[in-house]
């Protein structure tokens, strides 16, 4: 049976030509050792960008699962809120998570932002200061939280188990 692969391998080519493409890279006839480091960092580097964009995809249904369980324990924490507008409230809690989404996650913080947010709405809503404070406020929860992380959203989270 071998024998009759290697003659179906010769004469279409395909197996001679990838073996011996292959045979060359092994033998180093095509690349010195820089080259094979070069092509083992290429492989490496595109595994992390696969995995990255993994691991964005995953966070982003999970932020889109906590963002609606936050607002169900906004609503729960803060029940008069339910006597505004559903759409006022959304559009306020979207404003927080956007700008914070740290402080959007504690129900009685969000909730009496949301409240004030609402009164505010005859004026046109929070002033600009509000949500730099609220930015400002996130950047330094994420710079608290990311500043062991090597920066490799797929490697960085297991380099905690390491310690």
């Amino acid at each position: 049976m071998s024998g009759f692969k290697t003659e179906i391998q010769k004469v279409s080519g395909i197996g001679s030509t990838l073996g011996g493409i292959w045979g060359k890279l092994k033998a180093g006839k095509y690349l010195g050792y820089a080259g094979k480091g070069a092509l083992i960092t290429g492989a490496a580097i595109g595994t992390e960008i696969i995995a990255e964009g993994a691991v964005d995809a995953w966070q982003a249904s999970k932020k889109m699962a906590m963002r609606d369980r936050t607002l169900a324990s906004i609503m729960a924490a803060h029940p008069e809120l339910s006597n505004f507008p559903k759409a006022k409230v959304e559009q306020y809690f979207e404003t927080l998570y956007r700008f914070s989404p740290s402080l959007a996650a504690d129900p009685l913080g969000a909730g009496a932002f949301i409240r004030q947010a609402i009164r505010m709405d005859e004026f046109g809503g929070p002033p600009p200061d509000t949500i730099k404070n609220l930015a400002d406020i996130e950047q330094k929860a994420v710079g608290i939280r990311d500043k062991h992380s090597l920066g490799f959203k797929a490697i960085s989270p297991y380099m905690g188990l390491a310690k």
